[in-house]
């Protein structure tokens, strides 16, 4: 997260779990609604037995990749990252830029119901370093 401060981001970890944080950086603007791009970063576990291939394999069978993760937005979190440094970099947003990385997909729902409805507050965060 210390890259993210570097690069004009303001980053703070968010949750009960310092080992598995949420992390939420905001960029630009005023106090006026923002945007909040949002996406989770975990991978749920896996049970082999469950799966007609190797869940961890990325096997490609008849032109598709199989495994787990194959259609999950891992590549959506980094465009989102991308974006909110282009946007620092540039100093033109008129609104906050949100960027939230939450540890699960539930929590991802509920932060961005928070930070939409103005009940995340700062005071609650764990400002990087």
């Amino acid at each position: 997260m210390r890259g993210a401060a570097a690069e004009g981001l303001s980053p703070a970890a968010i949750g009960a779990k310092p080992e598995k944080p949420n992390v939420l950086c905001h960029v630009g603007g005023t106090d006026e609604p923002g945007l909040v791009l949002i996406h989770h970063m975990d991978v749920v576990p896996a049970k082999a037995q469950e799966w007609s291939v190797p869940p961890f394999s990325a096997e490609v069978r008849d032109g598709f990749l199989y495994g787990r993760g194959t259609l999950d937005t891992k590549g959506l979190g980094v465009a989102h990252w991308c974006a909110a440094l282009r946007a620092a970099k540039a100093g033109i947003l008129r609104r906050k830029l949100f960027l939230v990385a939450n540890r699960t997909r539930r929590s991802a729902e509920a932060r961005a119901r928070n930070i939409s409805s103005g009940t995340c507050r700062s005071r609650s965060a764990r400002r990087a370093g």
